[in-house]
C-alpha cells in the first residue's frame, strides 16, 4: 500500500500542470469538523518470551477485524493547488480476535477498544476535490485476555504510541460541507503482556498492524 501512496503522490506532481490550466473556484484554508465510520482488519502477530533467558518457543499470528467510529478535527492552508493541514481524529471500536489456537490455555483475545491519532496532512487542490496523503502518531487502547481451564485468567490492558500513514479524496459538495475516502496503515507497536497465571515464567508480545477504510463528512467553518 505504501508503494500506492508514493506512486499516486508522484502522478499528482507530474498531471499539476494540467490540472493548474483551471484554476480553483474554492477556497479549503479554515477550521473544519467532522464525523466518520471505518471498517478495519488487523494482523496480530505474537511470540513469547521466556522470562530470564529470553528464549522463545512460540510464534504465531491471528487477525481481527471490526468497525470504528468517531470525530475528526483540523485546519487547512490552501496555497495556490496546494495544501498543508493538521488533523486529529478519536475513534471508538469494536476491533477484536479470537486466538483459540494459542497453546499455554484455553483461548485468548485481543480489542482495540479506542483509538486516535495527531497527522499532517498535504494535498493537491482541483477546485472542489482534494487528493491528499496524511501521517503522524497513532495511539490505541488494546485489551488482551489470557484463559486456561477453570478460573485462570490473565487481564491486560495498553496504551499504545505507534504510527500511522495514508491518502484519501476528499470532495466539497457544497461550500460547507465536504465527504471523503480514506485508506491508512497503522502500526501500534510490540505490546508486552504478562501471562503470570495462565502461563507462569513467560510473558507474550503482541505486534499489531491495521489497514482501514473509513468514509467521513465535515463541516467547514
Amino acid at each position: 500500500m505504501l508503494k500506492k501512496i508514493i506512486v499516486g503522490t508522484a502522478f499528482l506532481a507530474v498531471a499539476s500542470p494540467v490540472f493548474a490550466a483551471q484554476p480553483s473556484t474554492y477556497n479549503w484554508t479554515g477550521y473544519y469538523l467532522g464525523a466518520q465510520v471505518g471498517d478495519s482488519s488487523v494482523r496480530d502477530n505474537i511470540h513469547d518470551e521466556e522470562i530470564g533467558s529470553g528464549a522463545s518457543d512460540y510464534h504465531s499470528h491471528f487477525n481481527l477485524q471490526g468497525v470504528t467510529g468517531g470525530i475528526f478535527t483540523g485546519y487547512n492552508f490552501q496555497h495556490d493547488m496546494w495544501l498543508i493541514g493538521v488533523e486529529a481524529d478519536a475513534e471508538l471500536s469494536g476491533i477484536d480476535g479470537d486466538n483459540s489456537r494459542w497453546p499455554f490455555g484455553t483461548d485468548m483475545t485481543t480489542k482495540i477498544t479506542s483509538q486516535g491519532s495527531l497527522r499532517g496532512r498535504l494535498g493537491y487542490v482541483y477546485d472542489t476535490n482534494l487528493f491528499y496523503i496524511t501521517g503522524g502518531v497513532a495511539v490505541g487502547e488494546i485489551k488482551t485476555d489470557y484463559y486456561d481451564t477453570g478460573s485462570r485468567h490473565d487481564s491486560n490492558e495498553n496504551t499504545k504510541t505507534g504510527w500511522t500513514l495514508g491518502g484519501g479524496f476528499e470532495h466539497a459538495f457544497t461550500p460547507k460541507w465536504t465527504v471523503r475516502f480514506e485508506y491508512r496503515y497503522t502500526d501500534f507497536g510490540r505490546i508486552t503482556d504478562s501471562t503470570i497465571t495462565t502461563d507462569p515464567g513467560w510473558m507474550e508480545h503482541n505486534d499489531l498492524i491495521a489497514h482501514t477504510v473509513r468514509v467521513g463528512i465535515a463541516y467547514k467553518f
